[in-house]
């Protein structure tokens, strides 16, 4: 399948926030923070599923974070990227409308509504998309730890490597009771 970095382009910037920085026939690079940078370049023989190691796991009756209804996952033991973005809550809201949020079942920390992102300071993706063309599946699958920089009281995430909160990042959203 051809290259889509128009696709990729728009999946970091329309759905996880991040801004286009080039875009041309040979690259695309998308800055997800102050510093934080992705860059996309086709390689042959790469296909969609380059980067993943998809297992059927048993999540056990015992996951209370599982809300009734929600689907199985499989676990991924490829490799994942972790990324920042400045508004977790509203990223999240993205990718589930989209349909790519994902809990890696292999992790104890699973995202599987958007009070467990914003609790957890993270959620998980695995295809990337093209938000225009979603029926044409994945361009390709790569787990996305997507992380916040602030906790839900606007402090910052302990694993944040930035020693400061940068300008623009979101406080979560106030519990709904």
């Amino acid at each position: 399948k051809d290259a889509n970095l128009n696709g990729i382009g728009r999946f970091y910037s329309e759905i996880l926030g991040g801004k286009l920085a080039k875009l041309d026939n040979d690259v695309v690079q998308i800055e997800m923070g102050p510093l934080q940078t992705l860059t996309f370049v086709p390689k042959e023989g790469i296909t969609t599923d380059s980067h993943v190691d998809l297992r059927e796991e048993e999540v056990g009756e015992n996951d209370e974070r599982m809300p009734e209804g929600c689907p199985a996952y499989p676990g991924n033991y490829g490799i994942h990227i972790s990324l920042y973005v400045a508004d977790l809550a509203s990223a999240y809201q993205r990718a589930a409308d989209l349909g790519v949020a994902y809990v890696n079942t292999r992790f104890s920390r699973r995202a599987y509504t958007l009070e467990q992102a914003i609790d957890d300071c993270m959620f998980r993706t695995l295809d990337v998309v093209d938000p225009e063309n979603i029926q044409d599946g994945p361009i390709l699958q790569l787990e996305h730890e997507v992380r916040s920089v602030v906790k839900r009281d606007g402090t910052k995430y302990k694993s944040c490597p930035f020693d400061a909160i940068p300008e623009g990042c979101a406080g979560s959203p106030p519990l709904q009771s």
